[in-house]
């Protein structure tokens, strides 16, 4: 069945850094195995804001190897209506809708891995990174981590302390480096940006020549800078399906447009423009067990139908950025504009992105309980 919001309680929230919280939300056991995840993963809020509907997702920065309620940070960013309400004004006890755990930034955890992790990130970045940091430690004692922090000043580093306490307790399996583009007199580290030159510079100070292109590389951060570390990472012989990365905004350039098929009726389709000759597309929407029937114009996607009839659909981002609104098309055609939460794996086994997809053939069935 598709995925559904549930009700769950705050029951603690810490202040991080000056403009960044975290949030821990309490679990009764009847949905403990619903909101089983892997550390990378995200969860989706529903805030209800000065009578909006706000979604917004937000990465895990606890572990599910670790003993505590499920725990996210939230960094406040100007004019952020739902990071804003979250720093200012949610309090211990209140009640948010909450999705269970999705995302495909995440890691297999196996006690018998022998890895070496290299956590790439800046500013809130580290949510998602410091979720992997924590169950690689605990669960797989022969892997390592090293972790390319950037940040604005000392002040700004989010989870500052439990890293530096991390990095000094297991020295031998945790390698912390900080740069910071505006530090104080007293700043002994790297200083700058994470730029695709001192990318590649920190990475050779870490690992061996020989080793580089055997470590498994997790990016997270703003655009721009995941580019960067991605650029430098090739230029260092890093194959490619070694480099995750957990964009909190479309990628810079965007990931490119796919096209998915399946059963598509050949006579729906014009071959001359590979687009439906109809007017209107007709889409057989199935979500909860419930088939709802929806007409589709040009230049509209999937979802913006689905929840303009007040379907109720699964959402969050609406830029292609996360994977909350996935289903799996059955019959027809569909072009997304974007689709960097898909895997290539779950493309080619016919799964979309709702909101980036628009109807390239006259009938499609679509399904989200898949």
């Amino acid at each position: 069945m598709a995925i559904e919001f549930h009700a769950l309680r705050v029951s603690a929230i810490s202040r991080e850094t000056r403009d960044a919280v975290a949030v821990a939300f309490d679990l009764p056991p009847n949905l403990r195995d619903s909101f089983k995840y892997k550390p990378g993963q995200y969860l989706t809020l529903r805030l209800f804001i000065d009578g909006k509907d706000v979604r917004r997702s937000y990465s895990l920065c606890s572990a599910p190897t670790r003993d505590g309620d499920p725990t996210i940070a939230v960094k406040q960013v100007d004019g952020g209506l739902a990071s804003t309400y979250i720093n200012t004004k949610l309090k211990v006890g209140d009640t948010i809708d909450v999705m269970p755990p999705l995302g495909n930034f995440a890691v297999d955890l196996k006690p018998y891995h022998a890895k070496h992790y290299v956590l790439i990130g800046a500013g809130s970045g580290i949510t998602p990174l410091m979720s992997i940091l924590l169950g690689v430690l605990d669960s797989e004692p022969d892997s390592r981590v090293t972790l390319l922090y950037g940040n604005r000043d000392k002040d700004s580093i989010i989870f500052n302390s439990r890293l530096q306490e991390l990095a000094q307790r297991q020295p031998q399996r945790f390698k912390l480096v900080s740069i910071l583009s505006s530090p104080g007199d007293d700043w002994q580290g790297l200083r700058g940006r994470i730029e695709k030159d001192n990318c590649g510079d920190m990475v050779r100070s870490c690992i061996s020549a020989p080793d580089i292109a055997n470590c498994w590389y997790y990016l997270c951060g703003p655009s721009g800078m995941m580019v960067a570390a991605q650029a430098a990472l090739r230029d260092l012989g890093v194959p490619d399906d070694r480099v995750f990365r957990e964009y909190f905004t479309t990628p810079l350039g965007g990931a490119g447009s796919a096209d998915v098929s399946a059963a598509v009726d050949e006579e729906d389709v014009d071959p001359a423009t590979n687009k439906s000759g109809f007017e209107k597309s007709f889409v057989t929407v199935r979500l909860y067990g419930i088939e709802h029937e929806l007409q589709v114009a040009p230049g509209e996607t999937i979802l913006d139908v689905a929840v303009r009839e007040e379907v109720d659909p699964p959402f969050a981002c609406q830029i292609g950025a996360c994977c909350t609104c996935r289903a799996k098309l059955l019959e027809g055609k569909v072009e997304m504009d974007e689709r960097e939460a898909l895997t290539d794996e779950e493309i080619e086994e016919g799964f979309i992105l709702t909101c980036q997809s628009h109807p390239r053939s006259a009938r499609l069935v679509v399904d989200y309980d898949q």
